[in-house]
């Protein structure tokens, strides 16, 4: 059994106070994960700390990833690690729109596949 690998994507949320990581899986999203990362680098509401991150060069395998959150995930407001699982879809205003990511929002972008 082949294990899925996951990017790392960040939000800093400065109402709450805390940092949530979110791992994207990566294996068939390629593609819209770099556009994701090229948006998130573009994007118009991106200031000098930026409330996103995602990393797309240093994937790490499911197994490490469902170590972290059974692990190392504090709960607060919500679970500091996260697993999404799916297709990513992105649009192409997504730029003009960061806060559409806001408080995890970025699942909403992934679909059963």
């Amino acid at each position: 059994m082949t294990l899925m690998r996951f990017v790392k994507f960040t939000e800093h949320n400065d109402w709450e106070g805390e940092t949530w990581n979110f791992w994207l899986q990566l294996d068939g999203n390629e593609e819209a994960l770099a556009k994701l990362a090229r948006l998130i680098r573009t994007g118009v509401d991106v200031v000098d700390d930026p409330a996103y991150e995602i990393d797309v060069e240093h994937p790490a395998d499911e197994s490490v990833v469902d170590a972290l959150i059974e692990h190392m995930s504090d709960e607060g407001y919500m679970p500091e690690h996260s697993k999404v699982i799916g297709v990513l879809t992105v649009p192409d205003d997504l730029g003009e729109h960061l806060d559409a990511l806001y408080k995890g929002q970025v699942a909403d972008f992934f679909q059963e596949g």
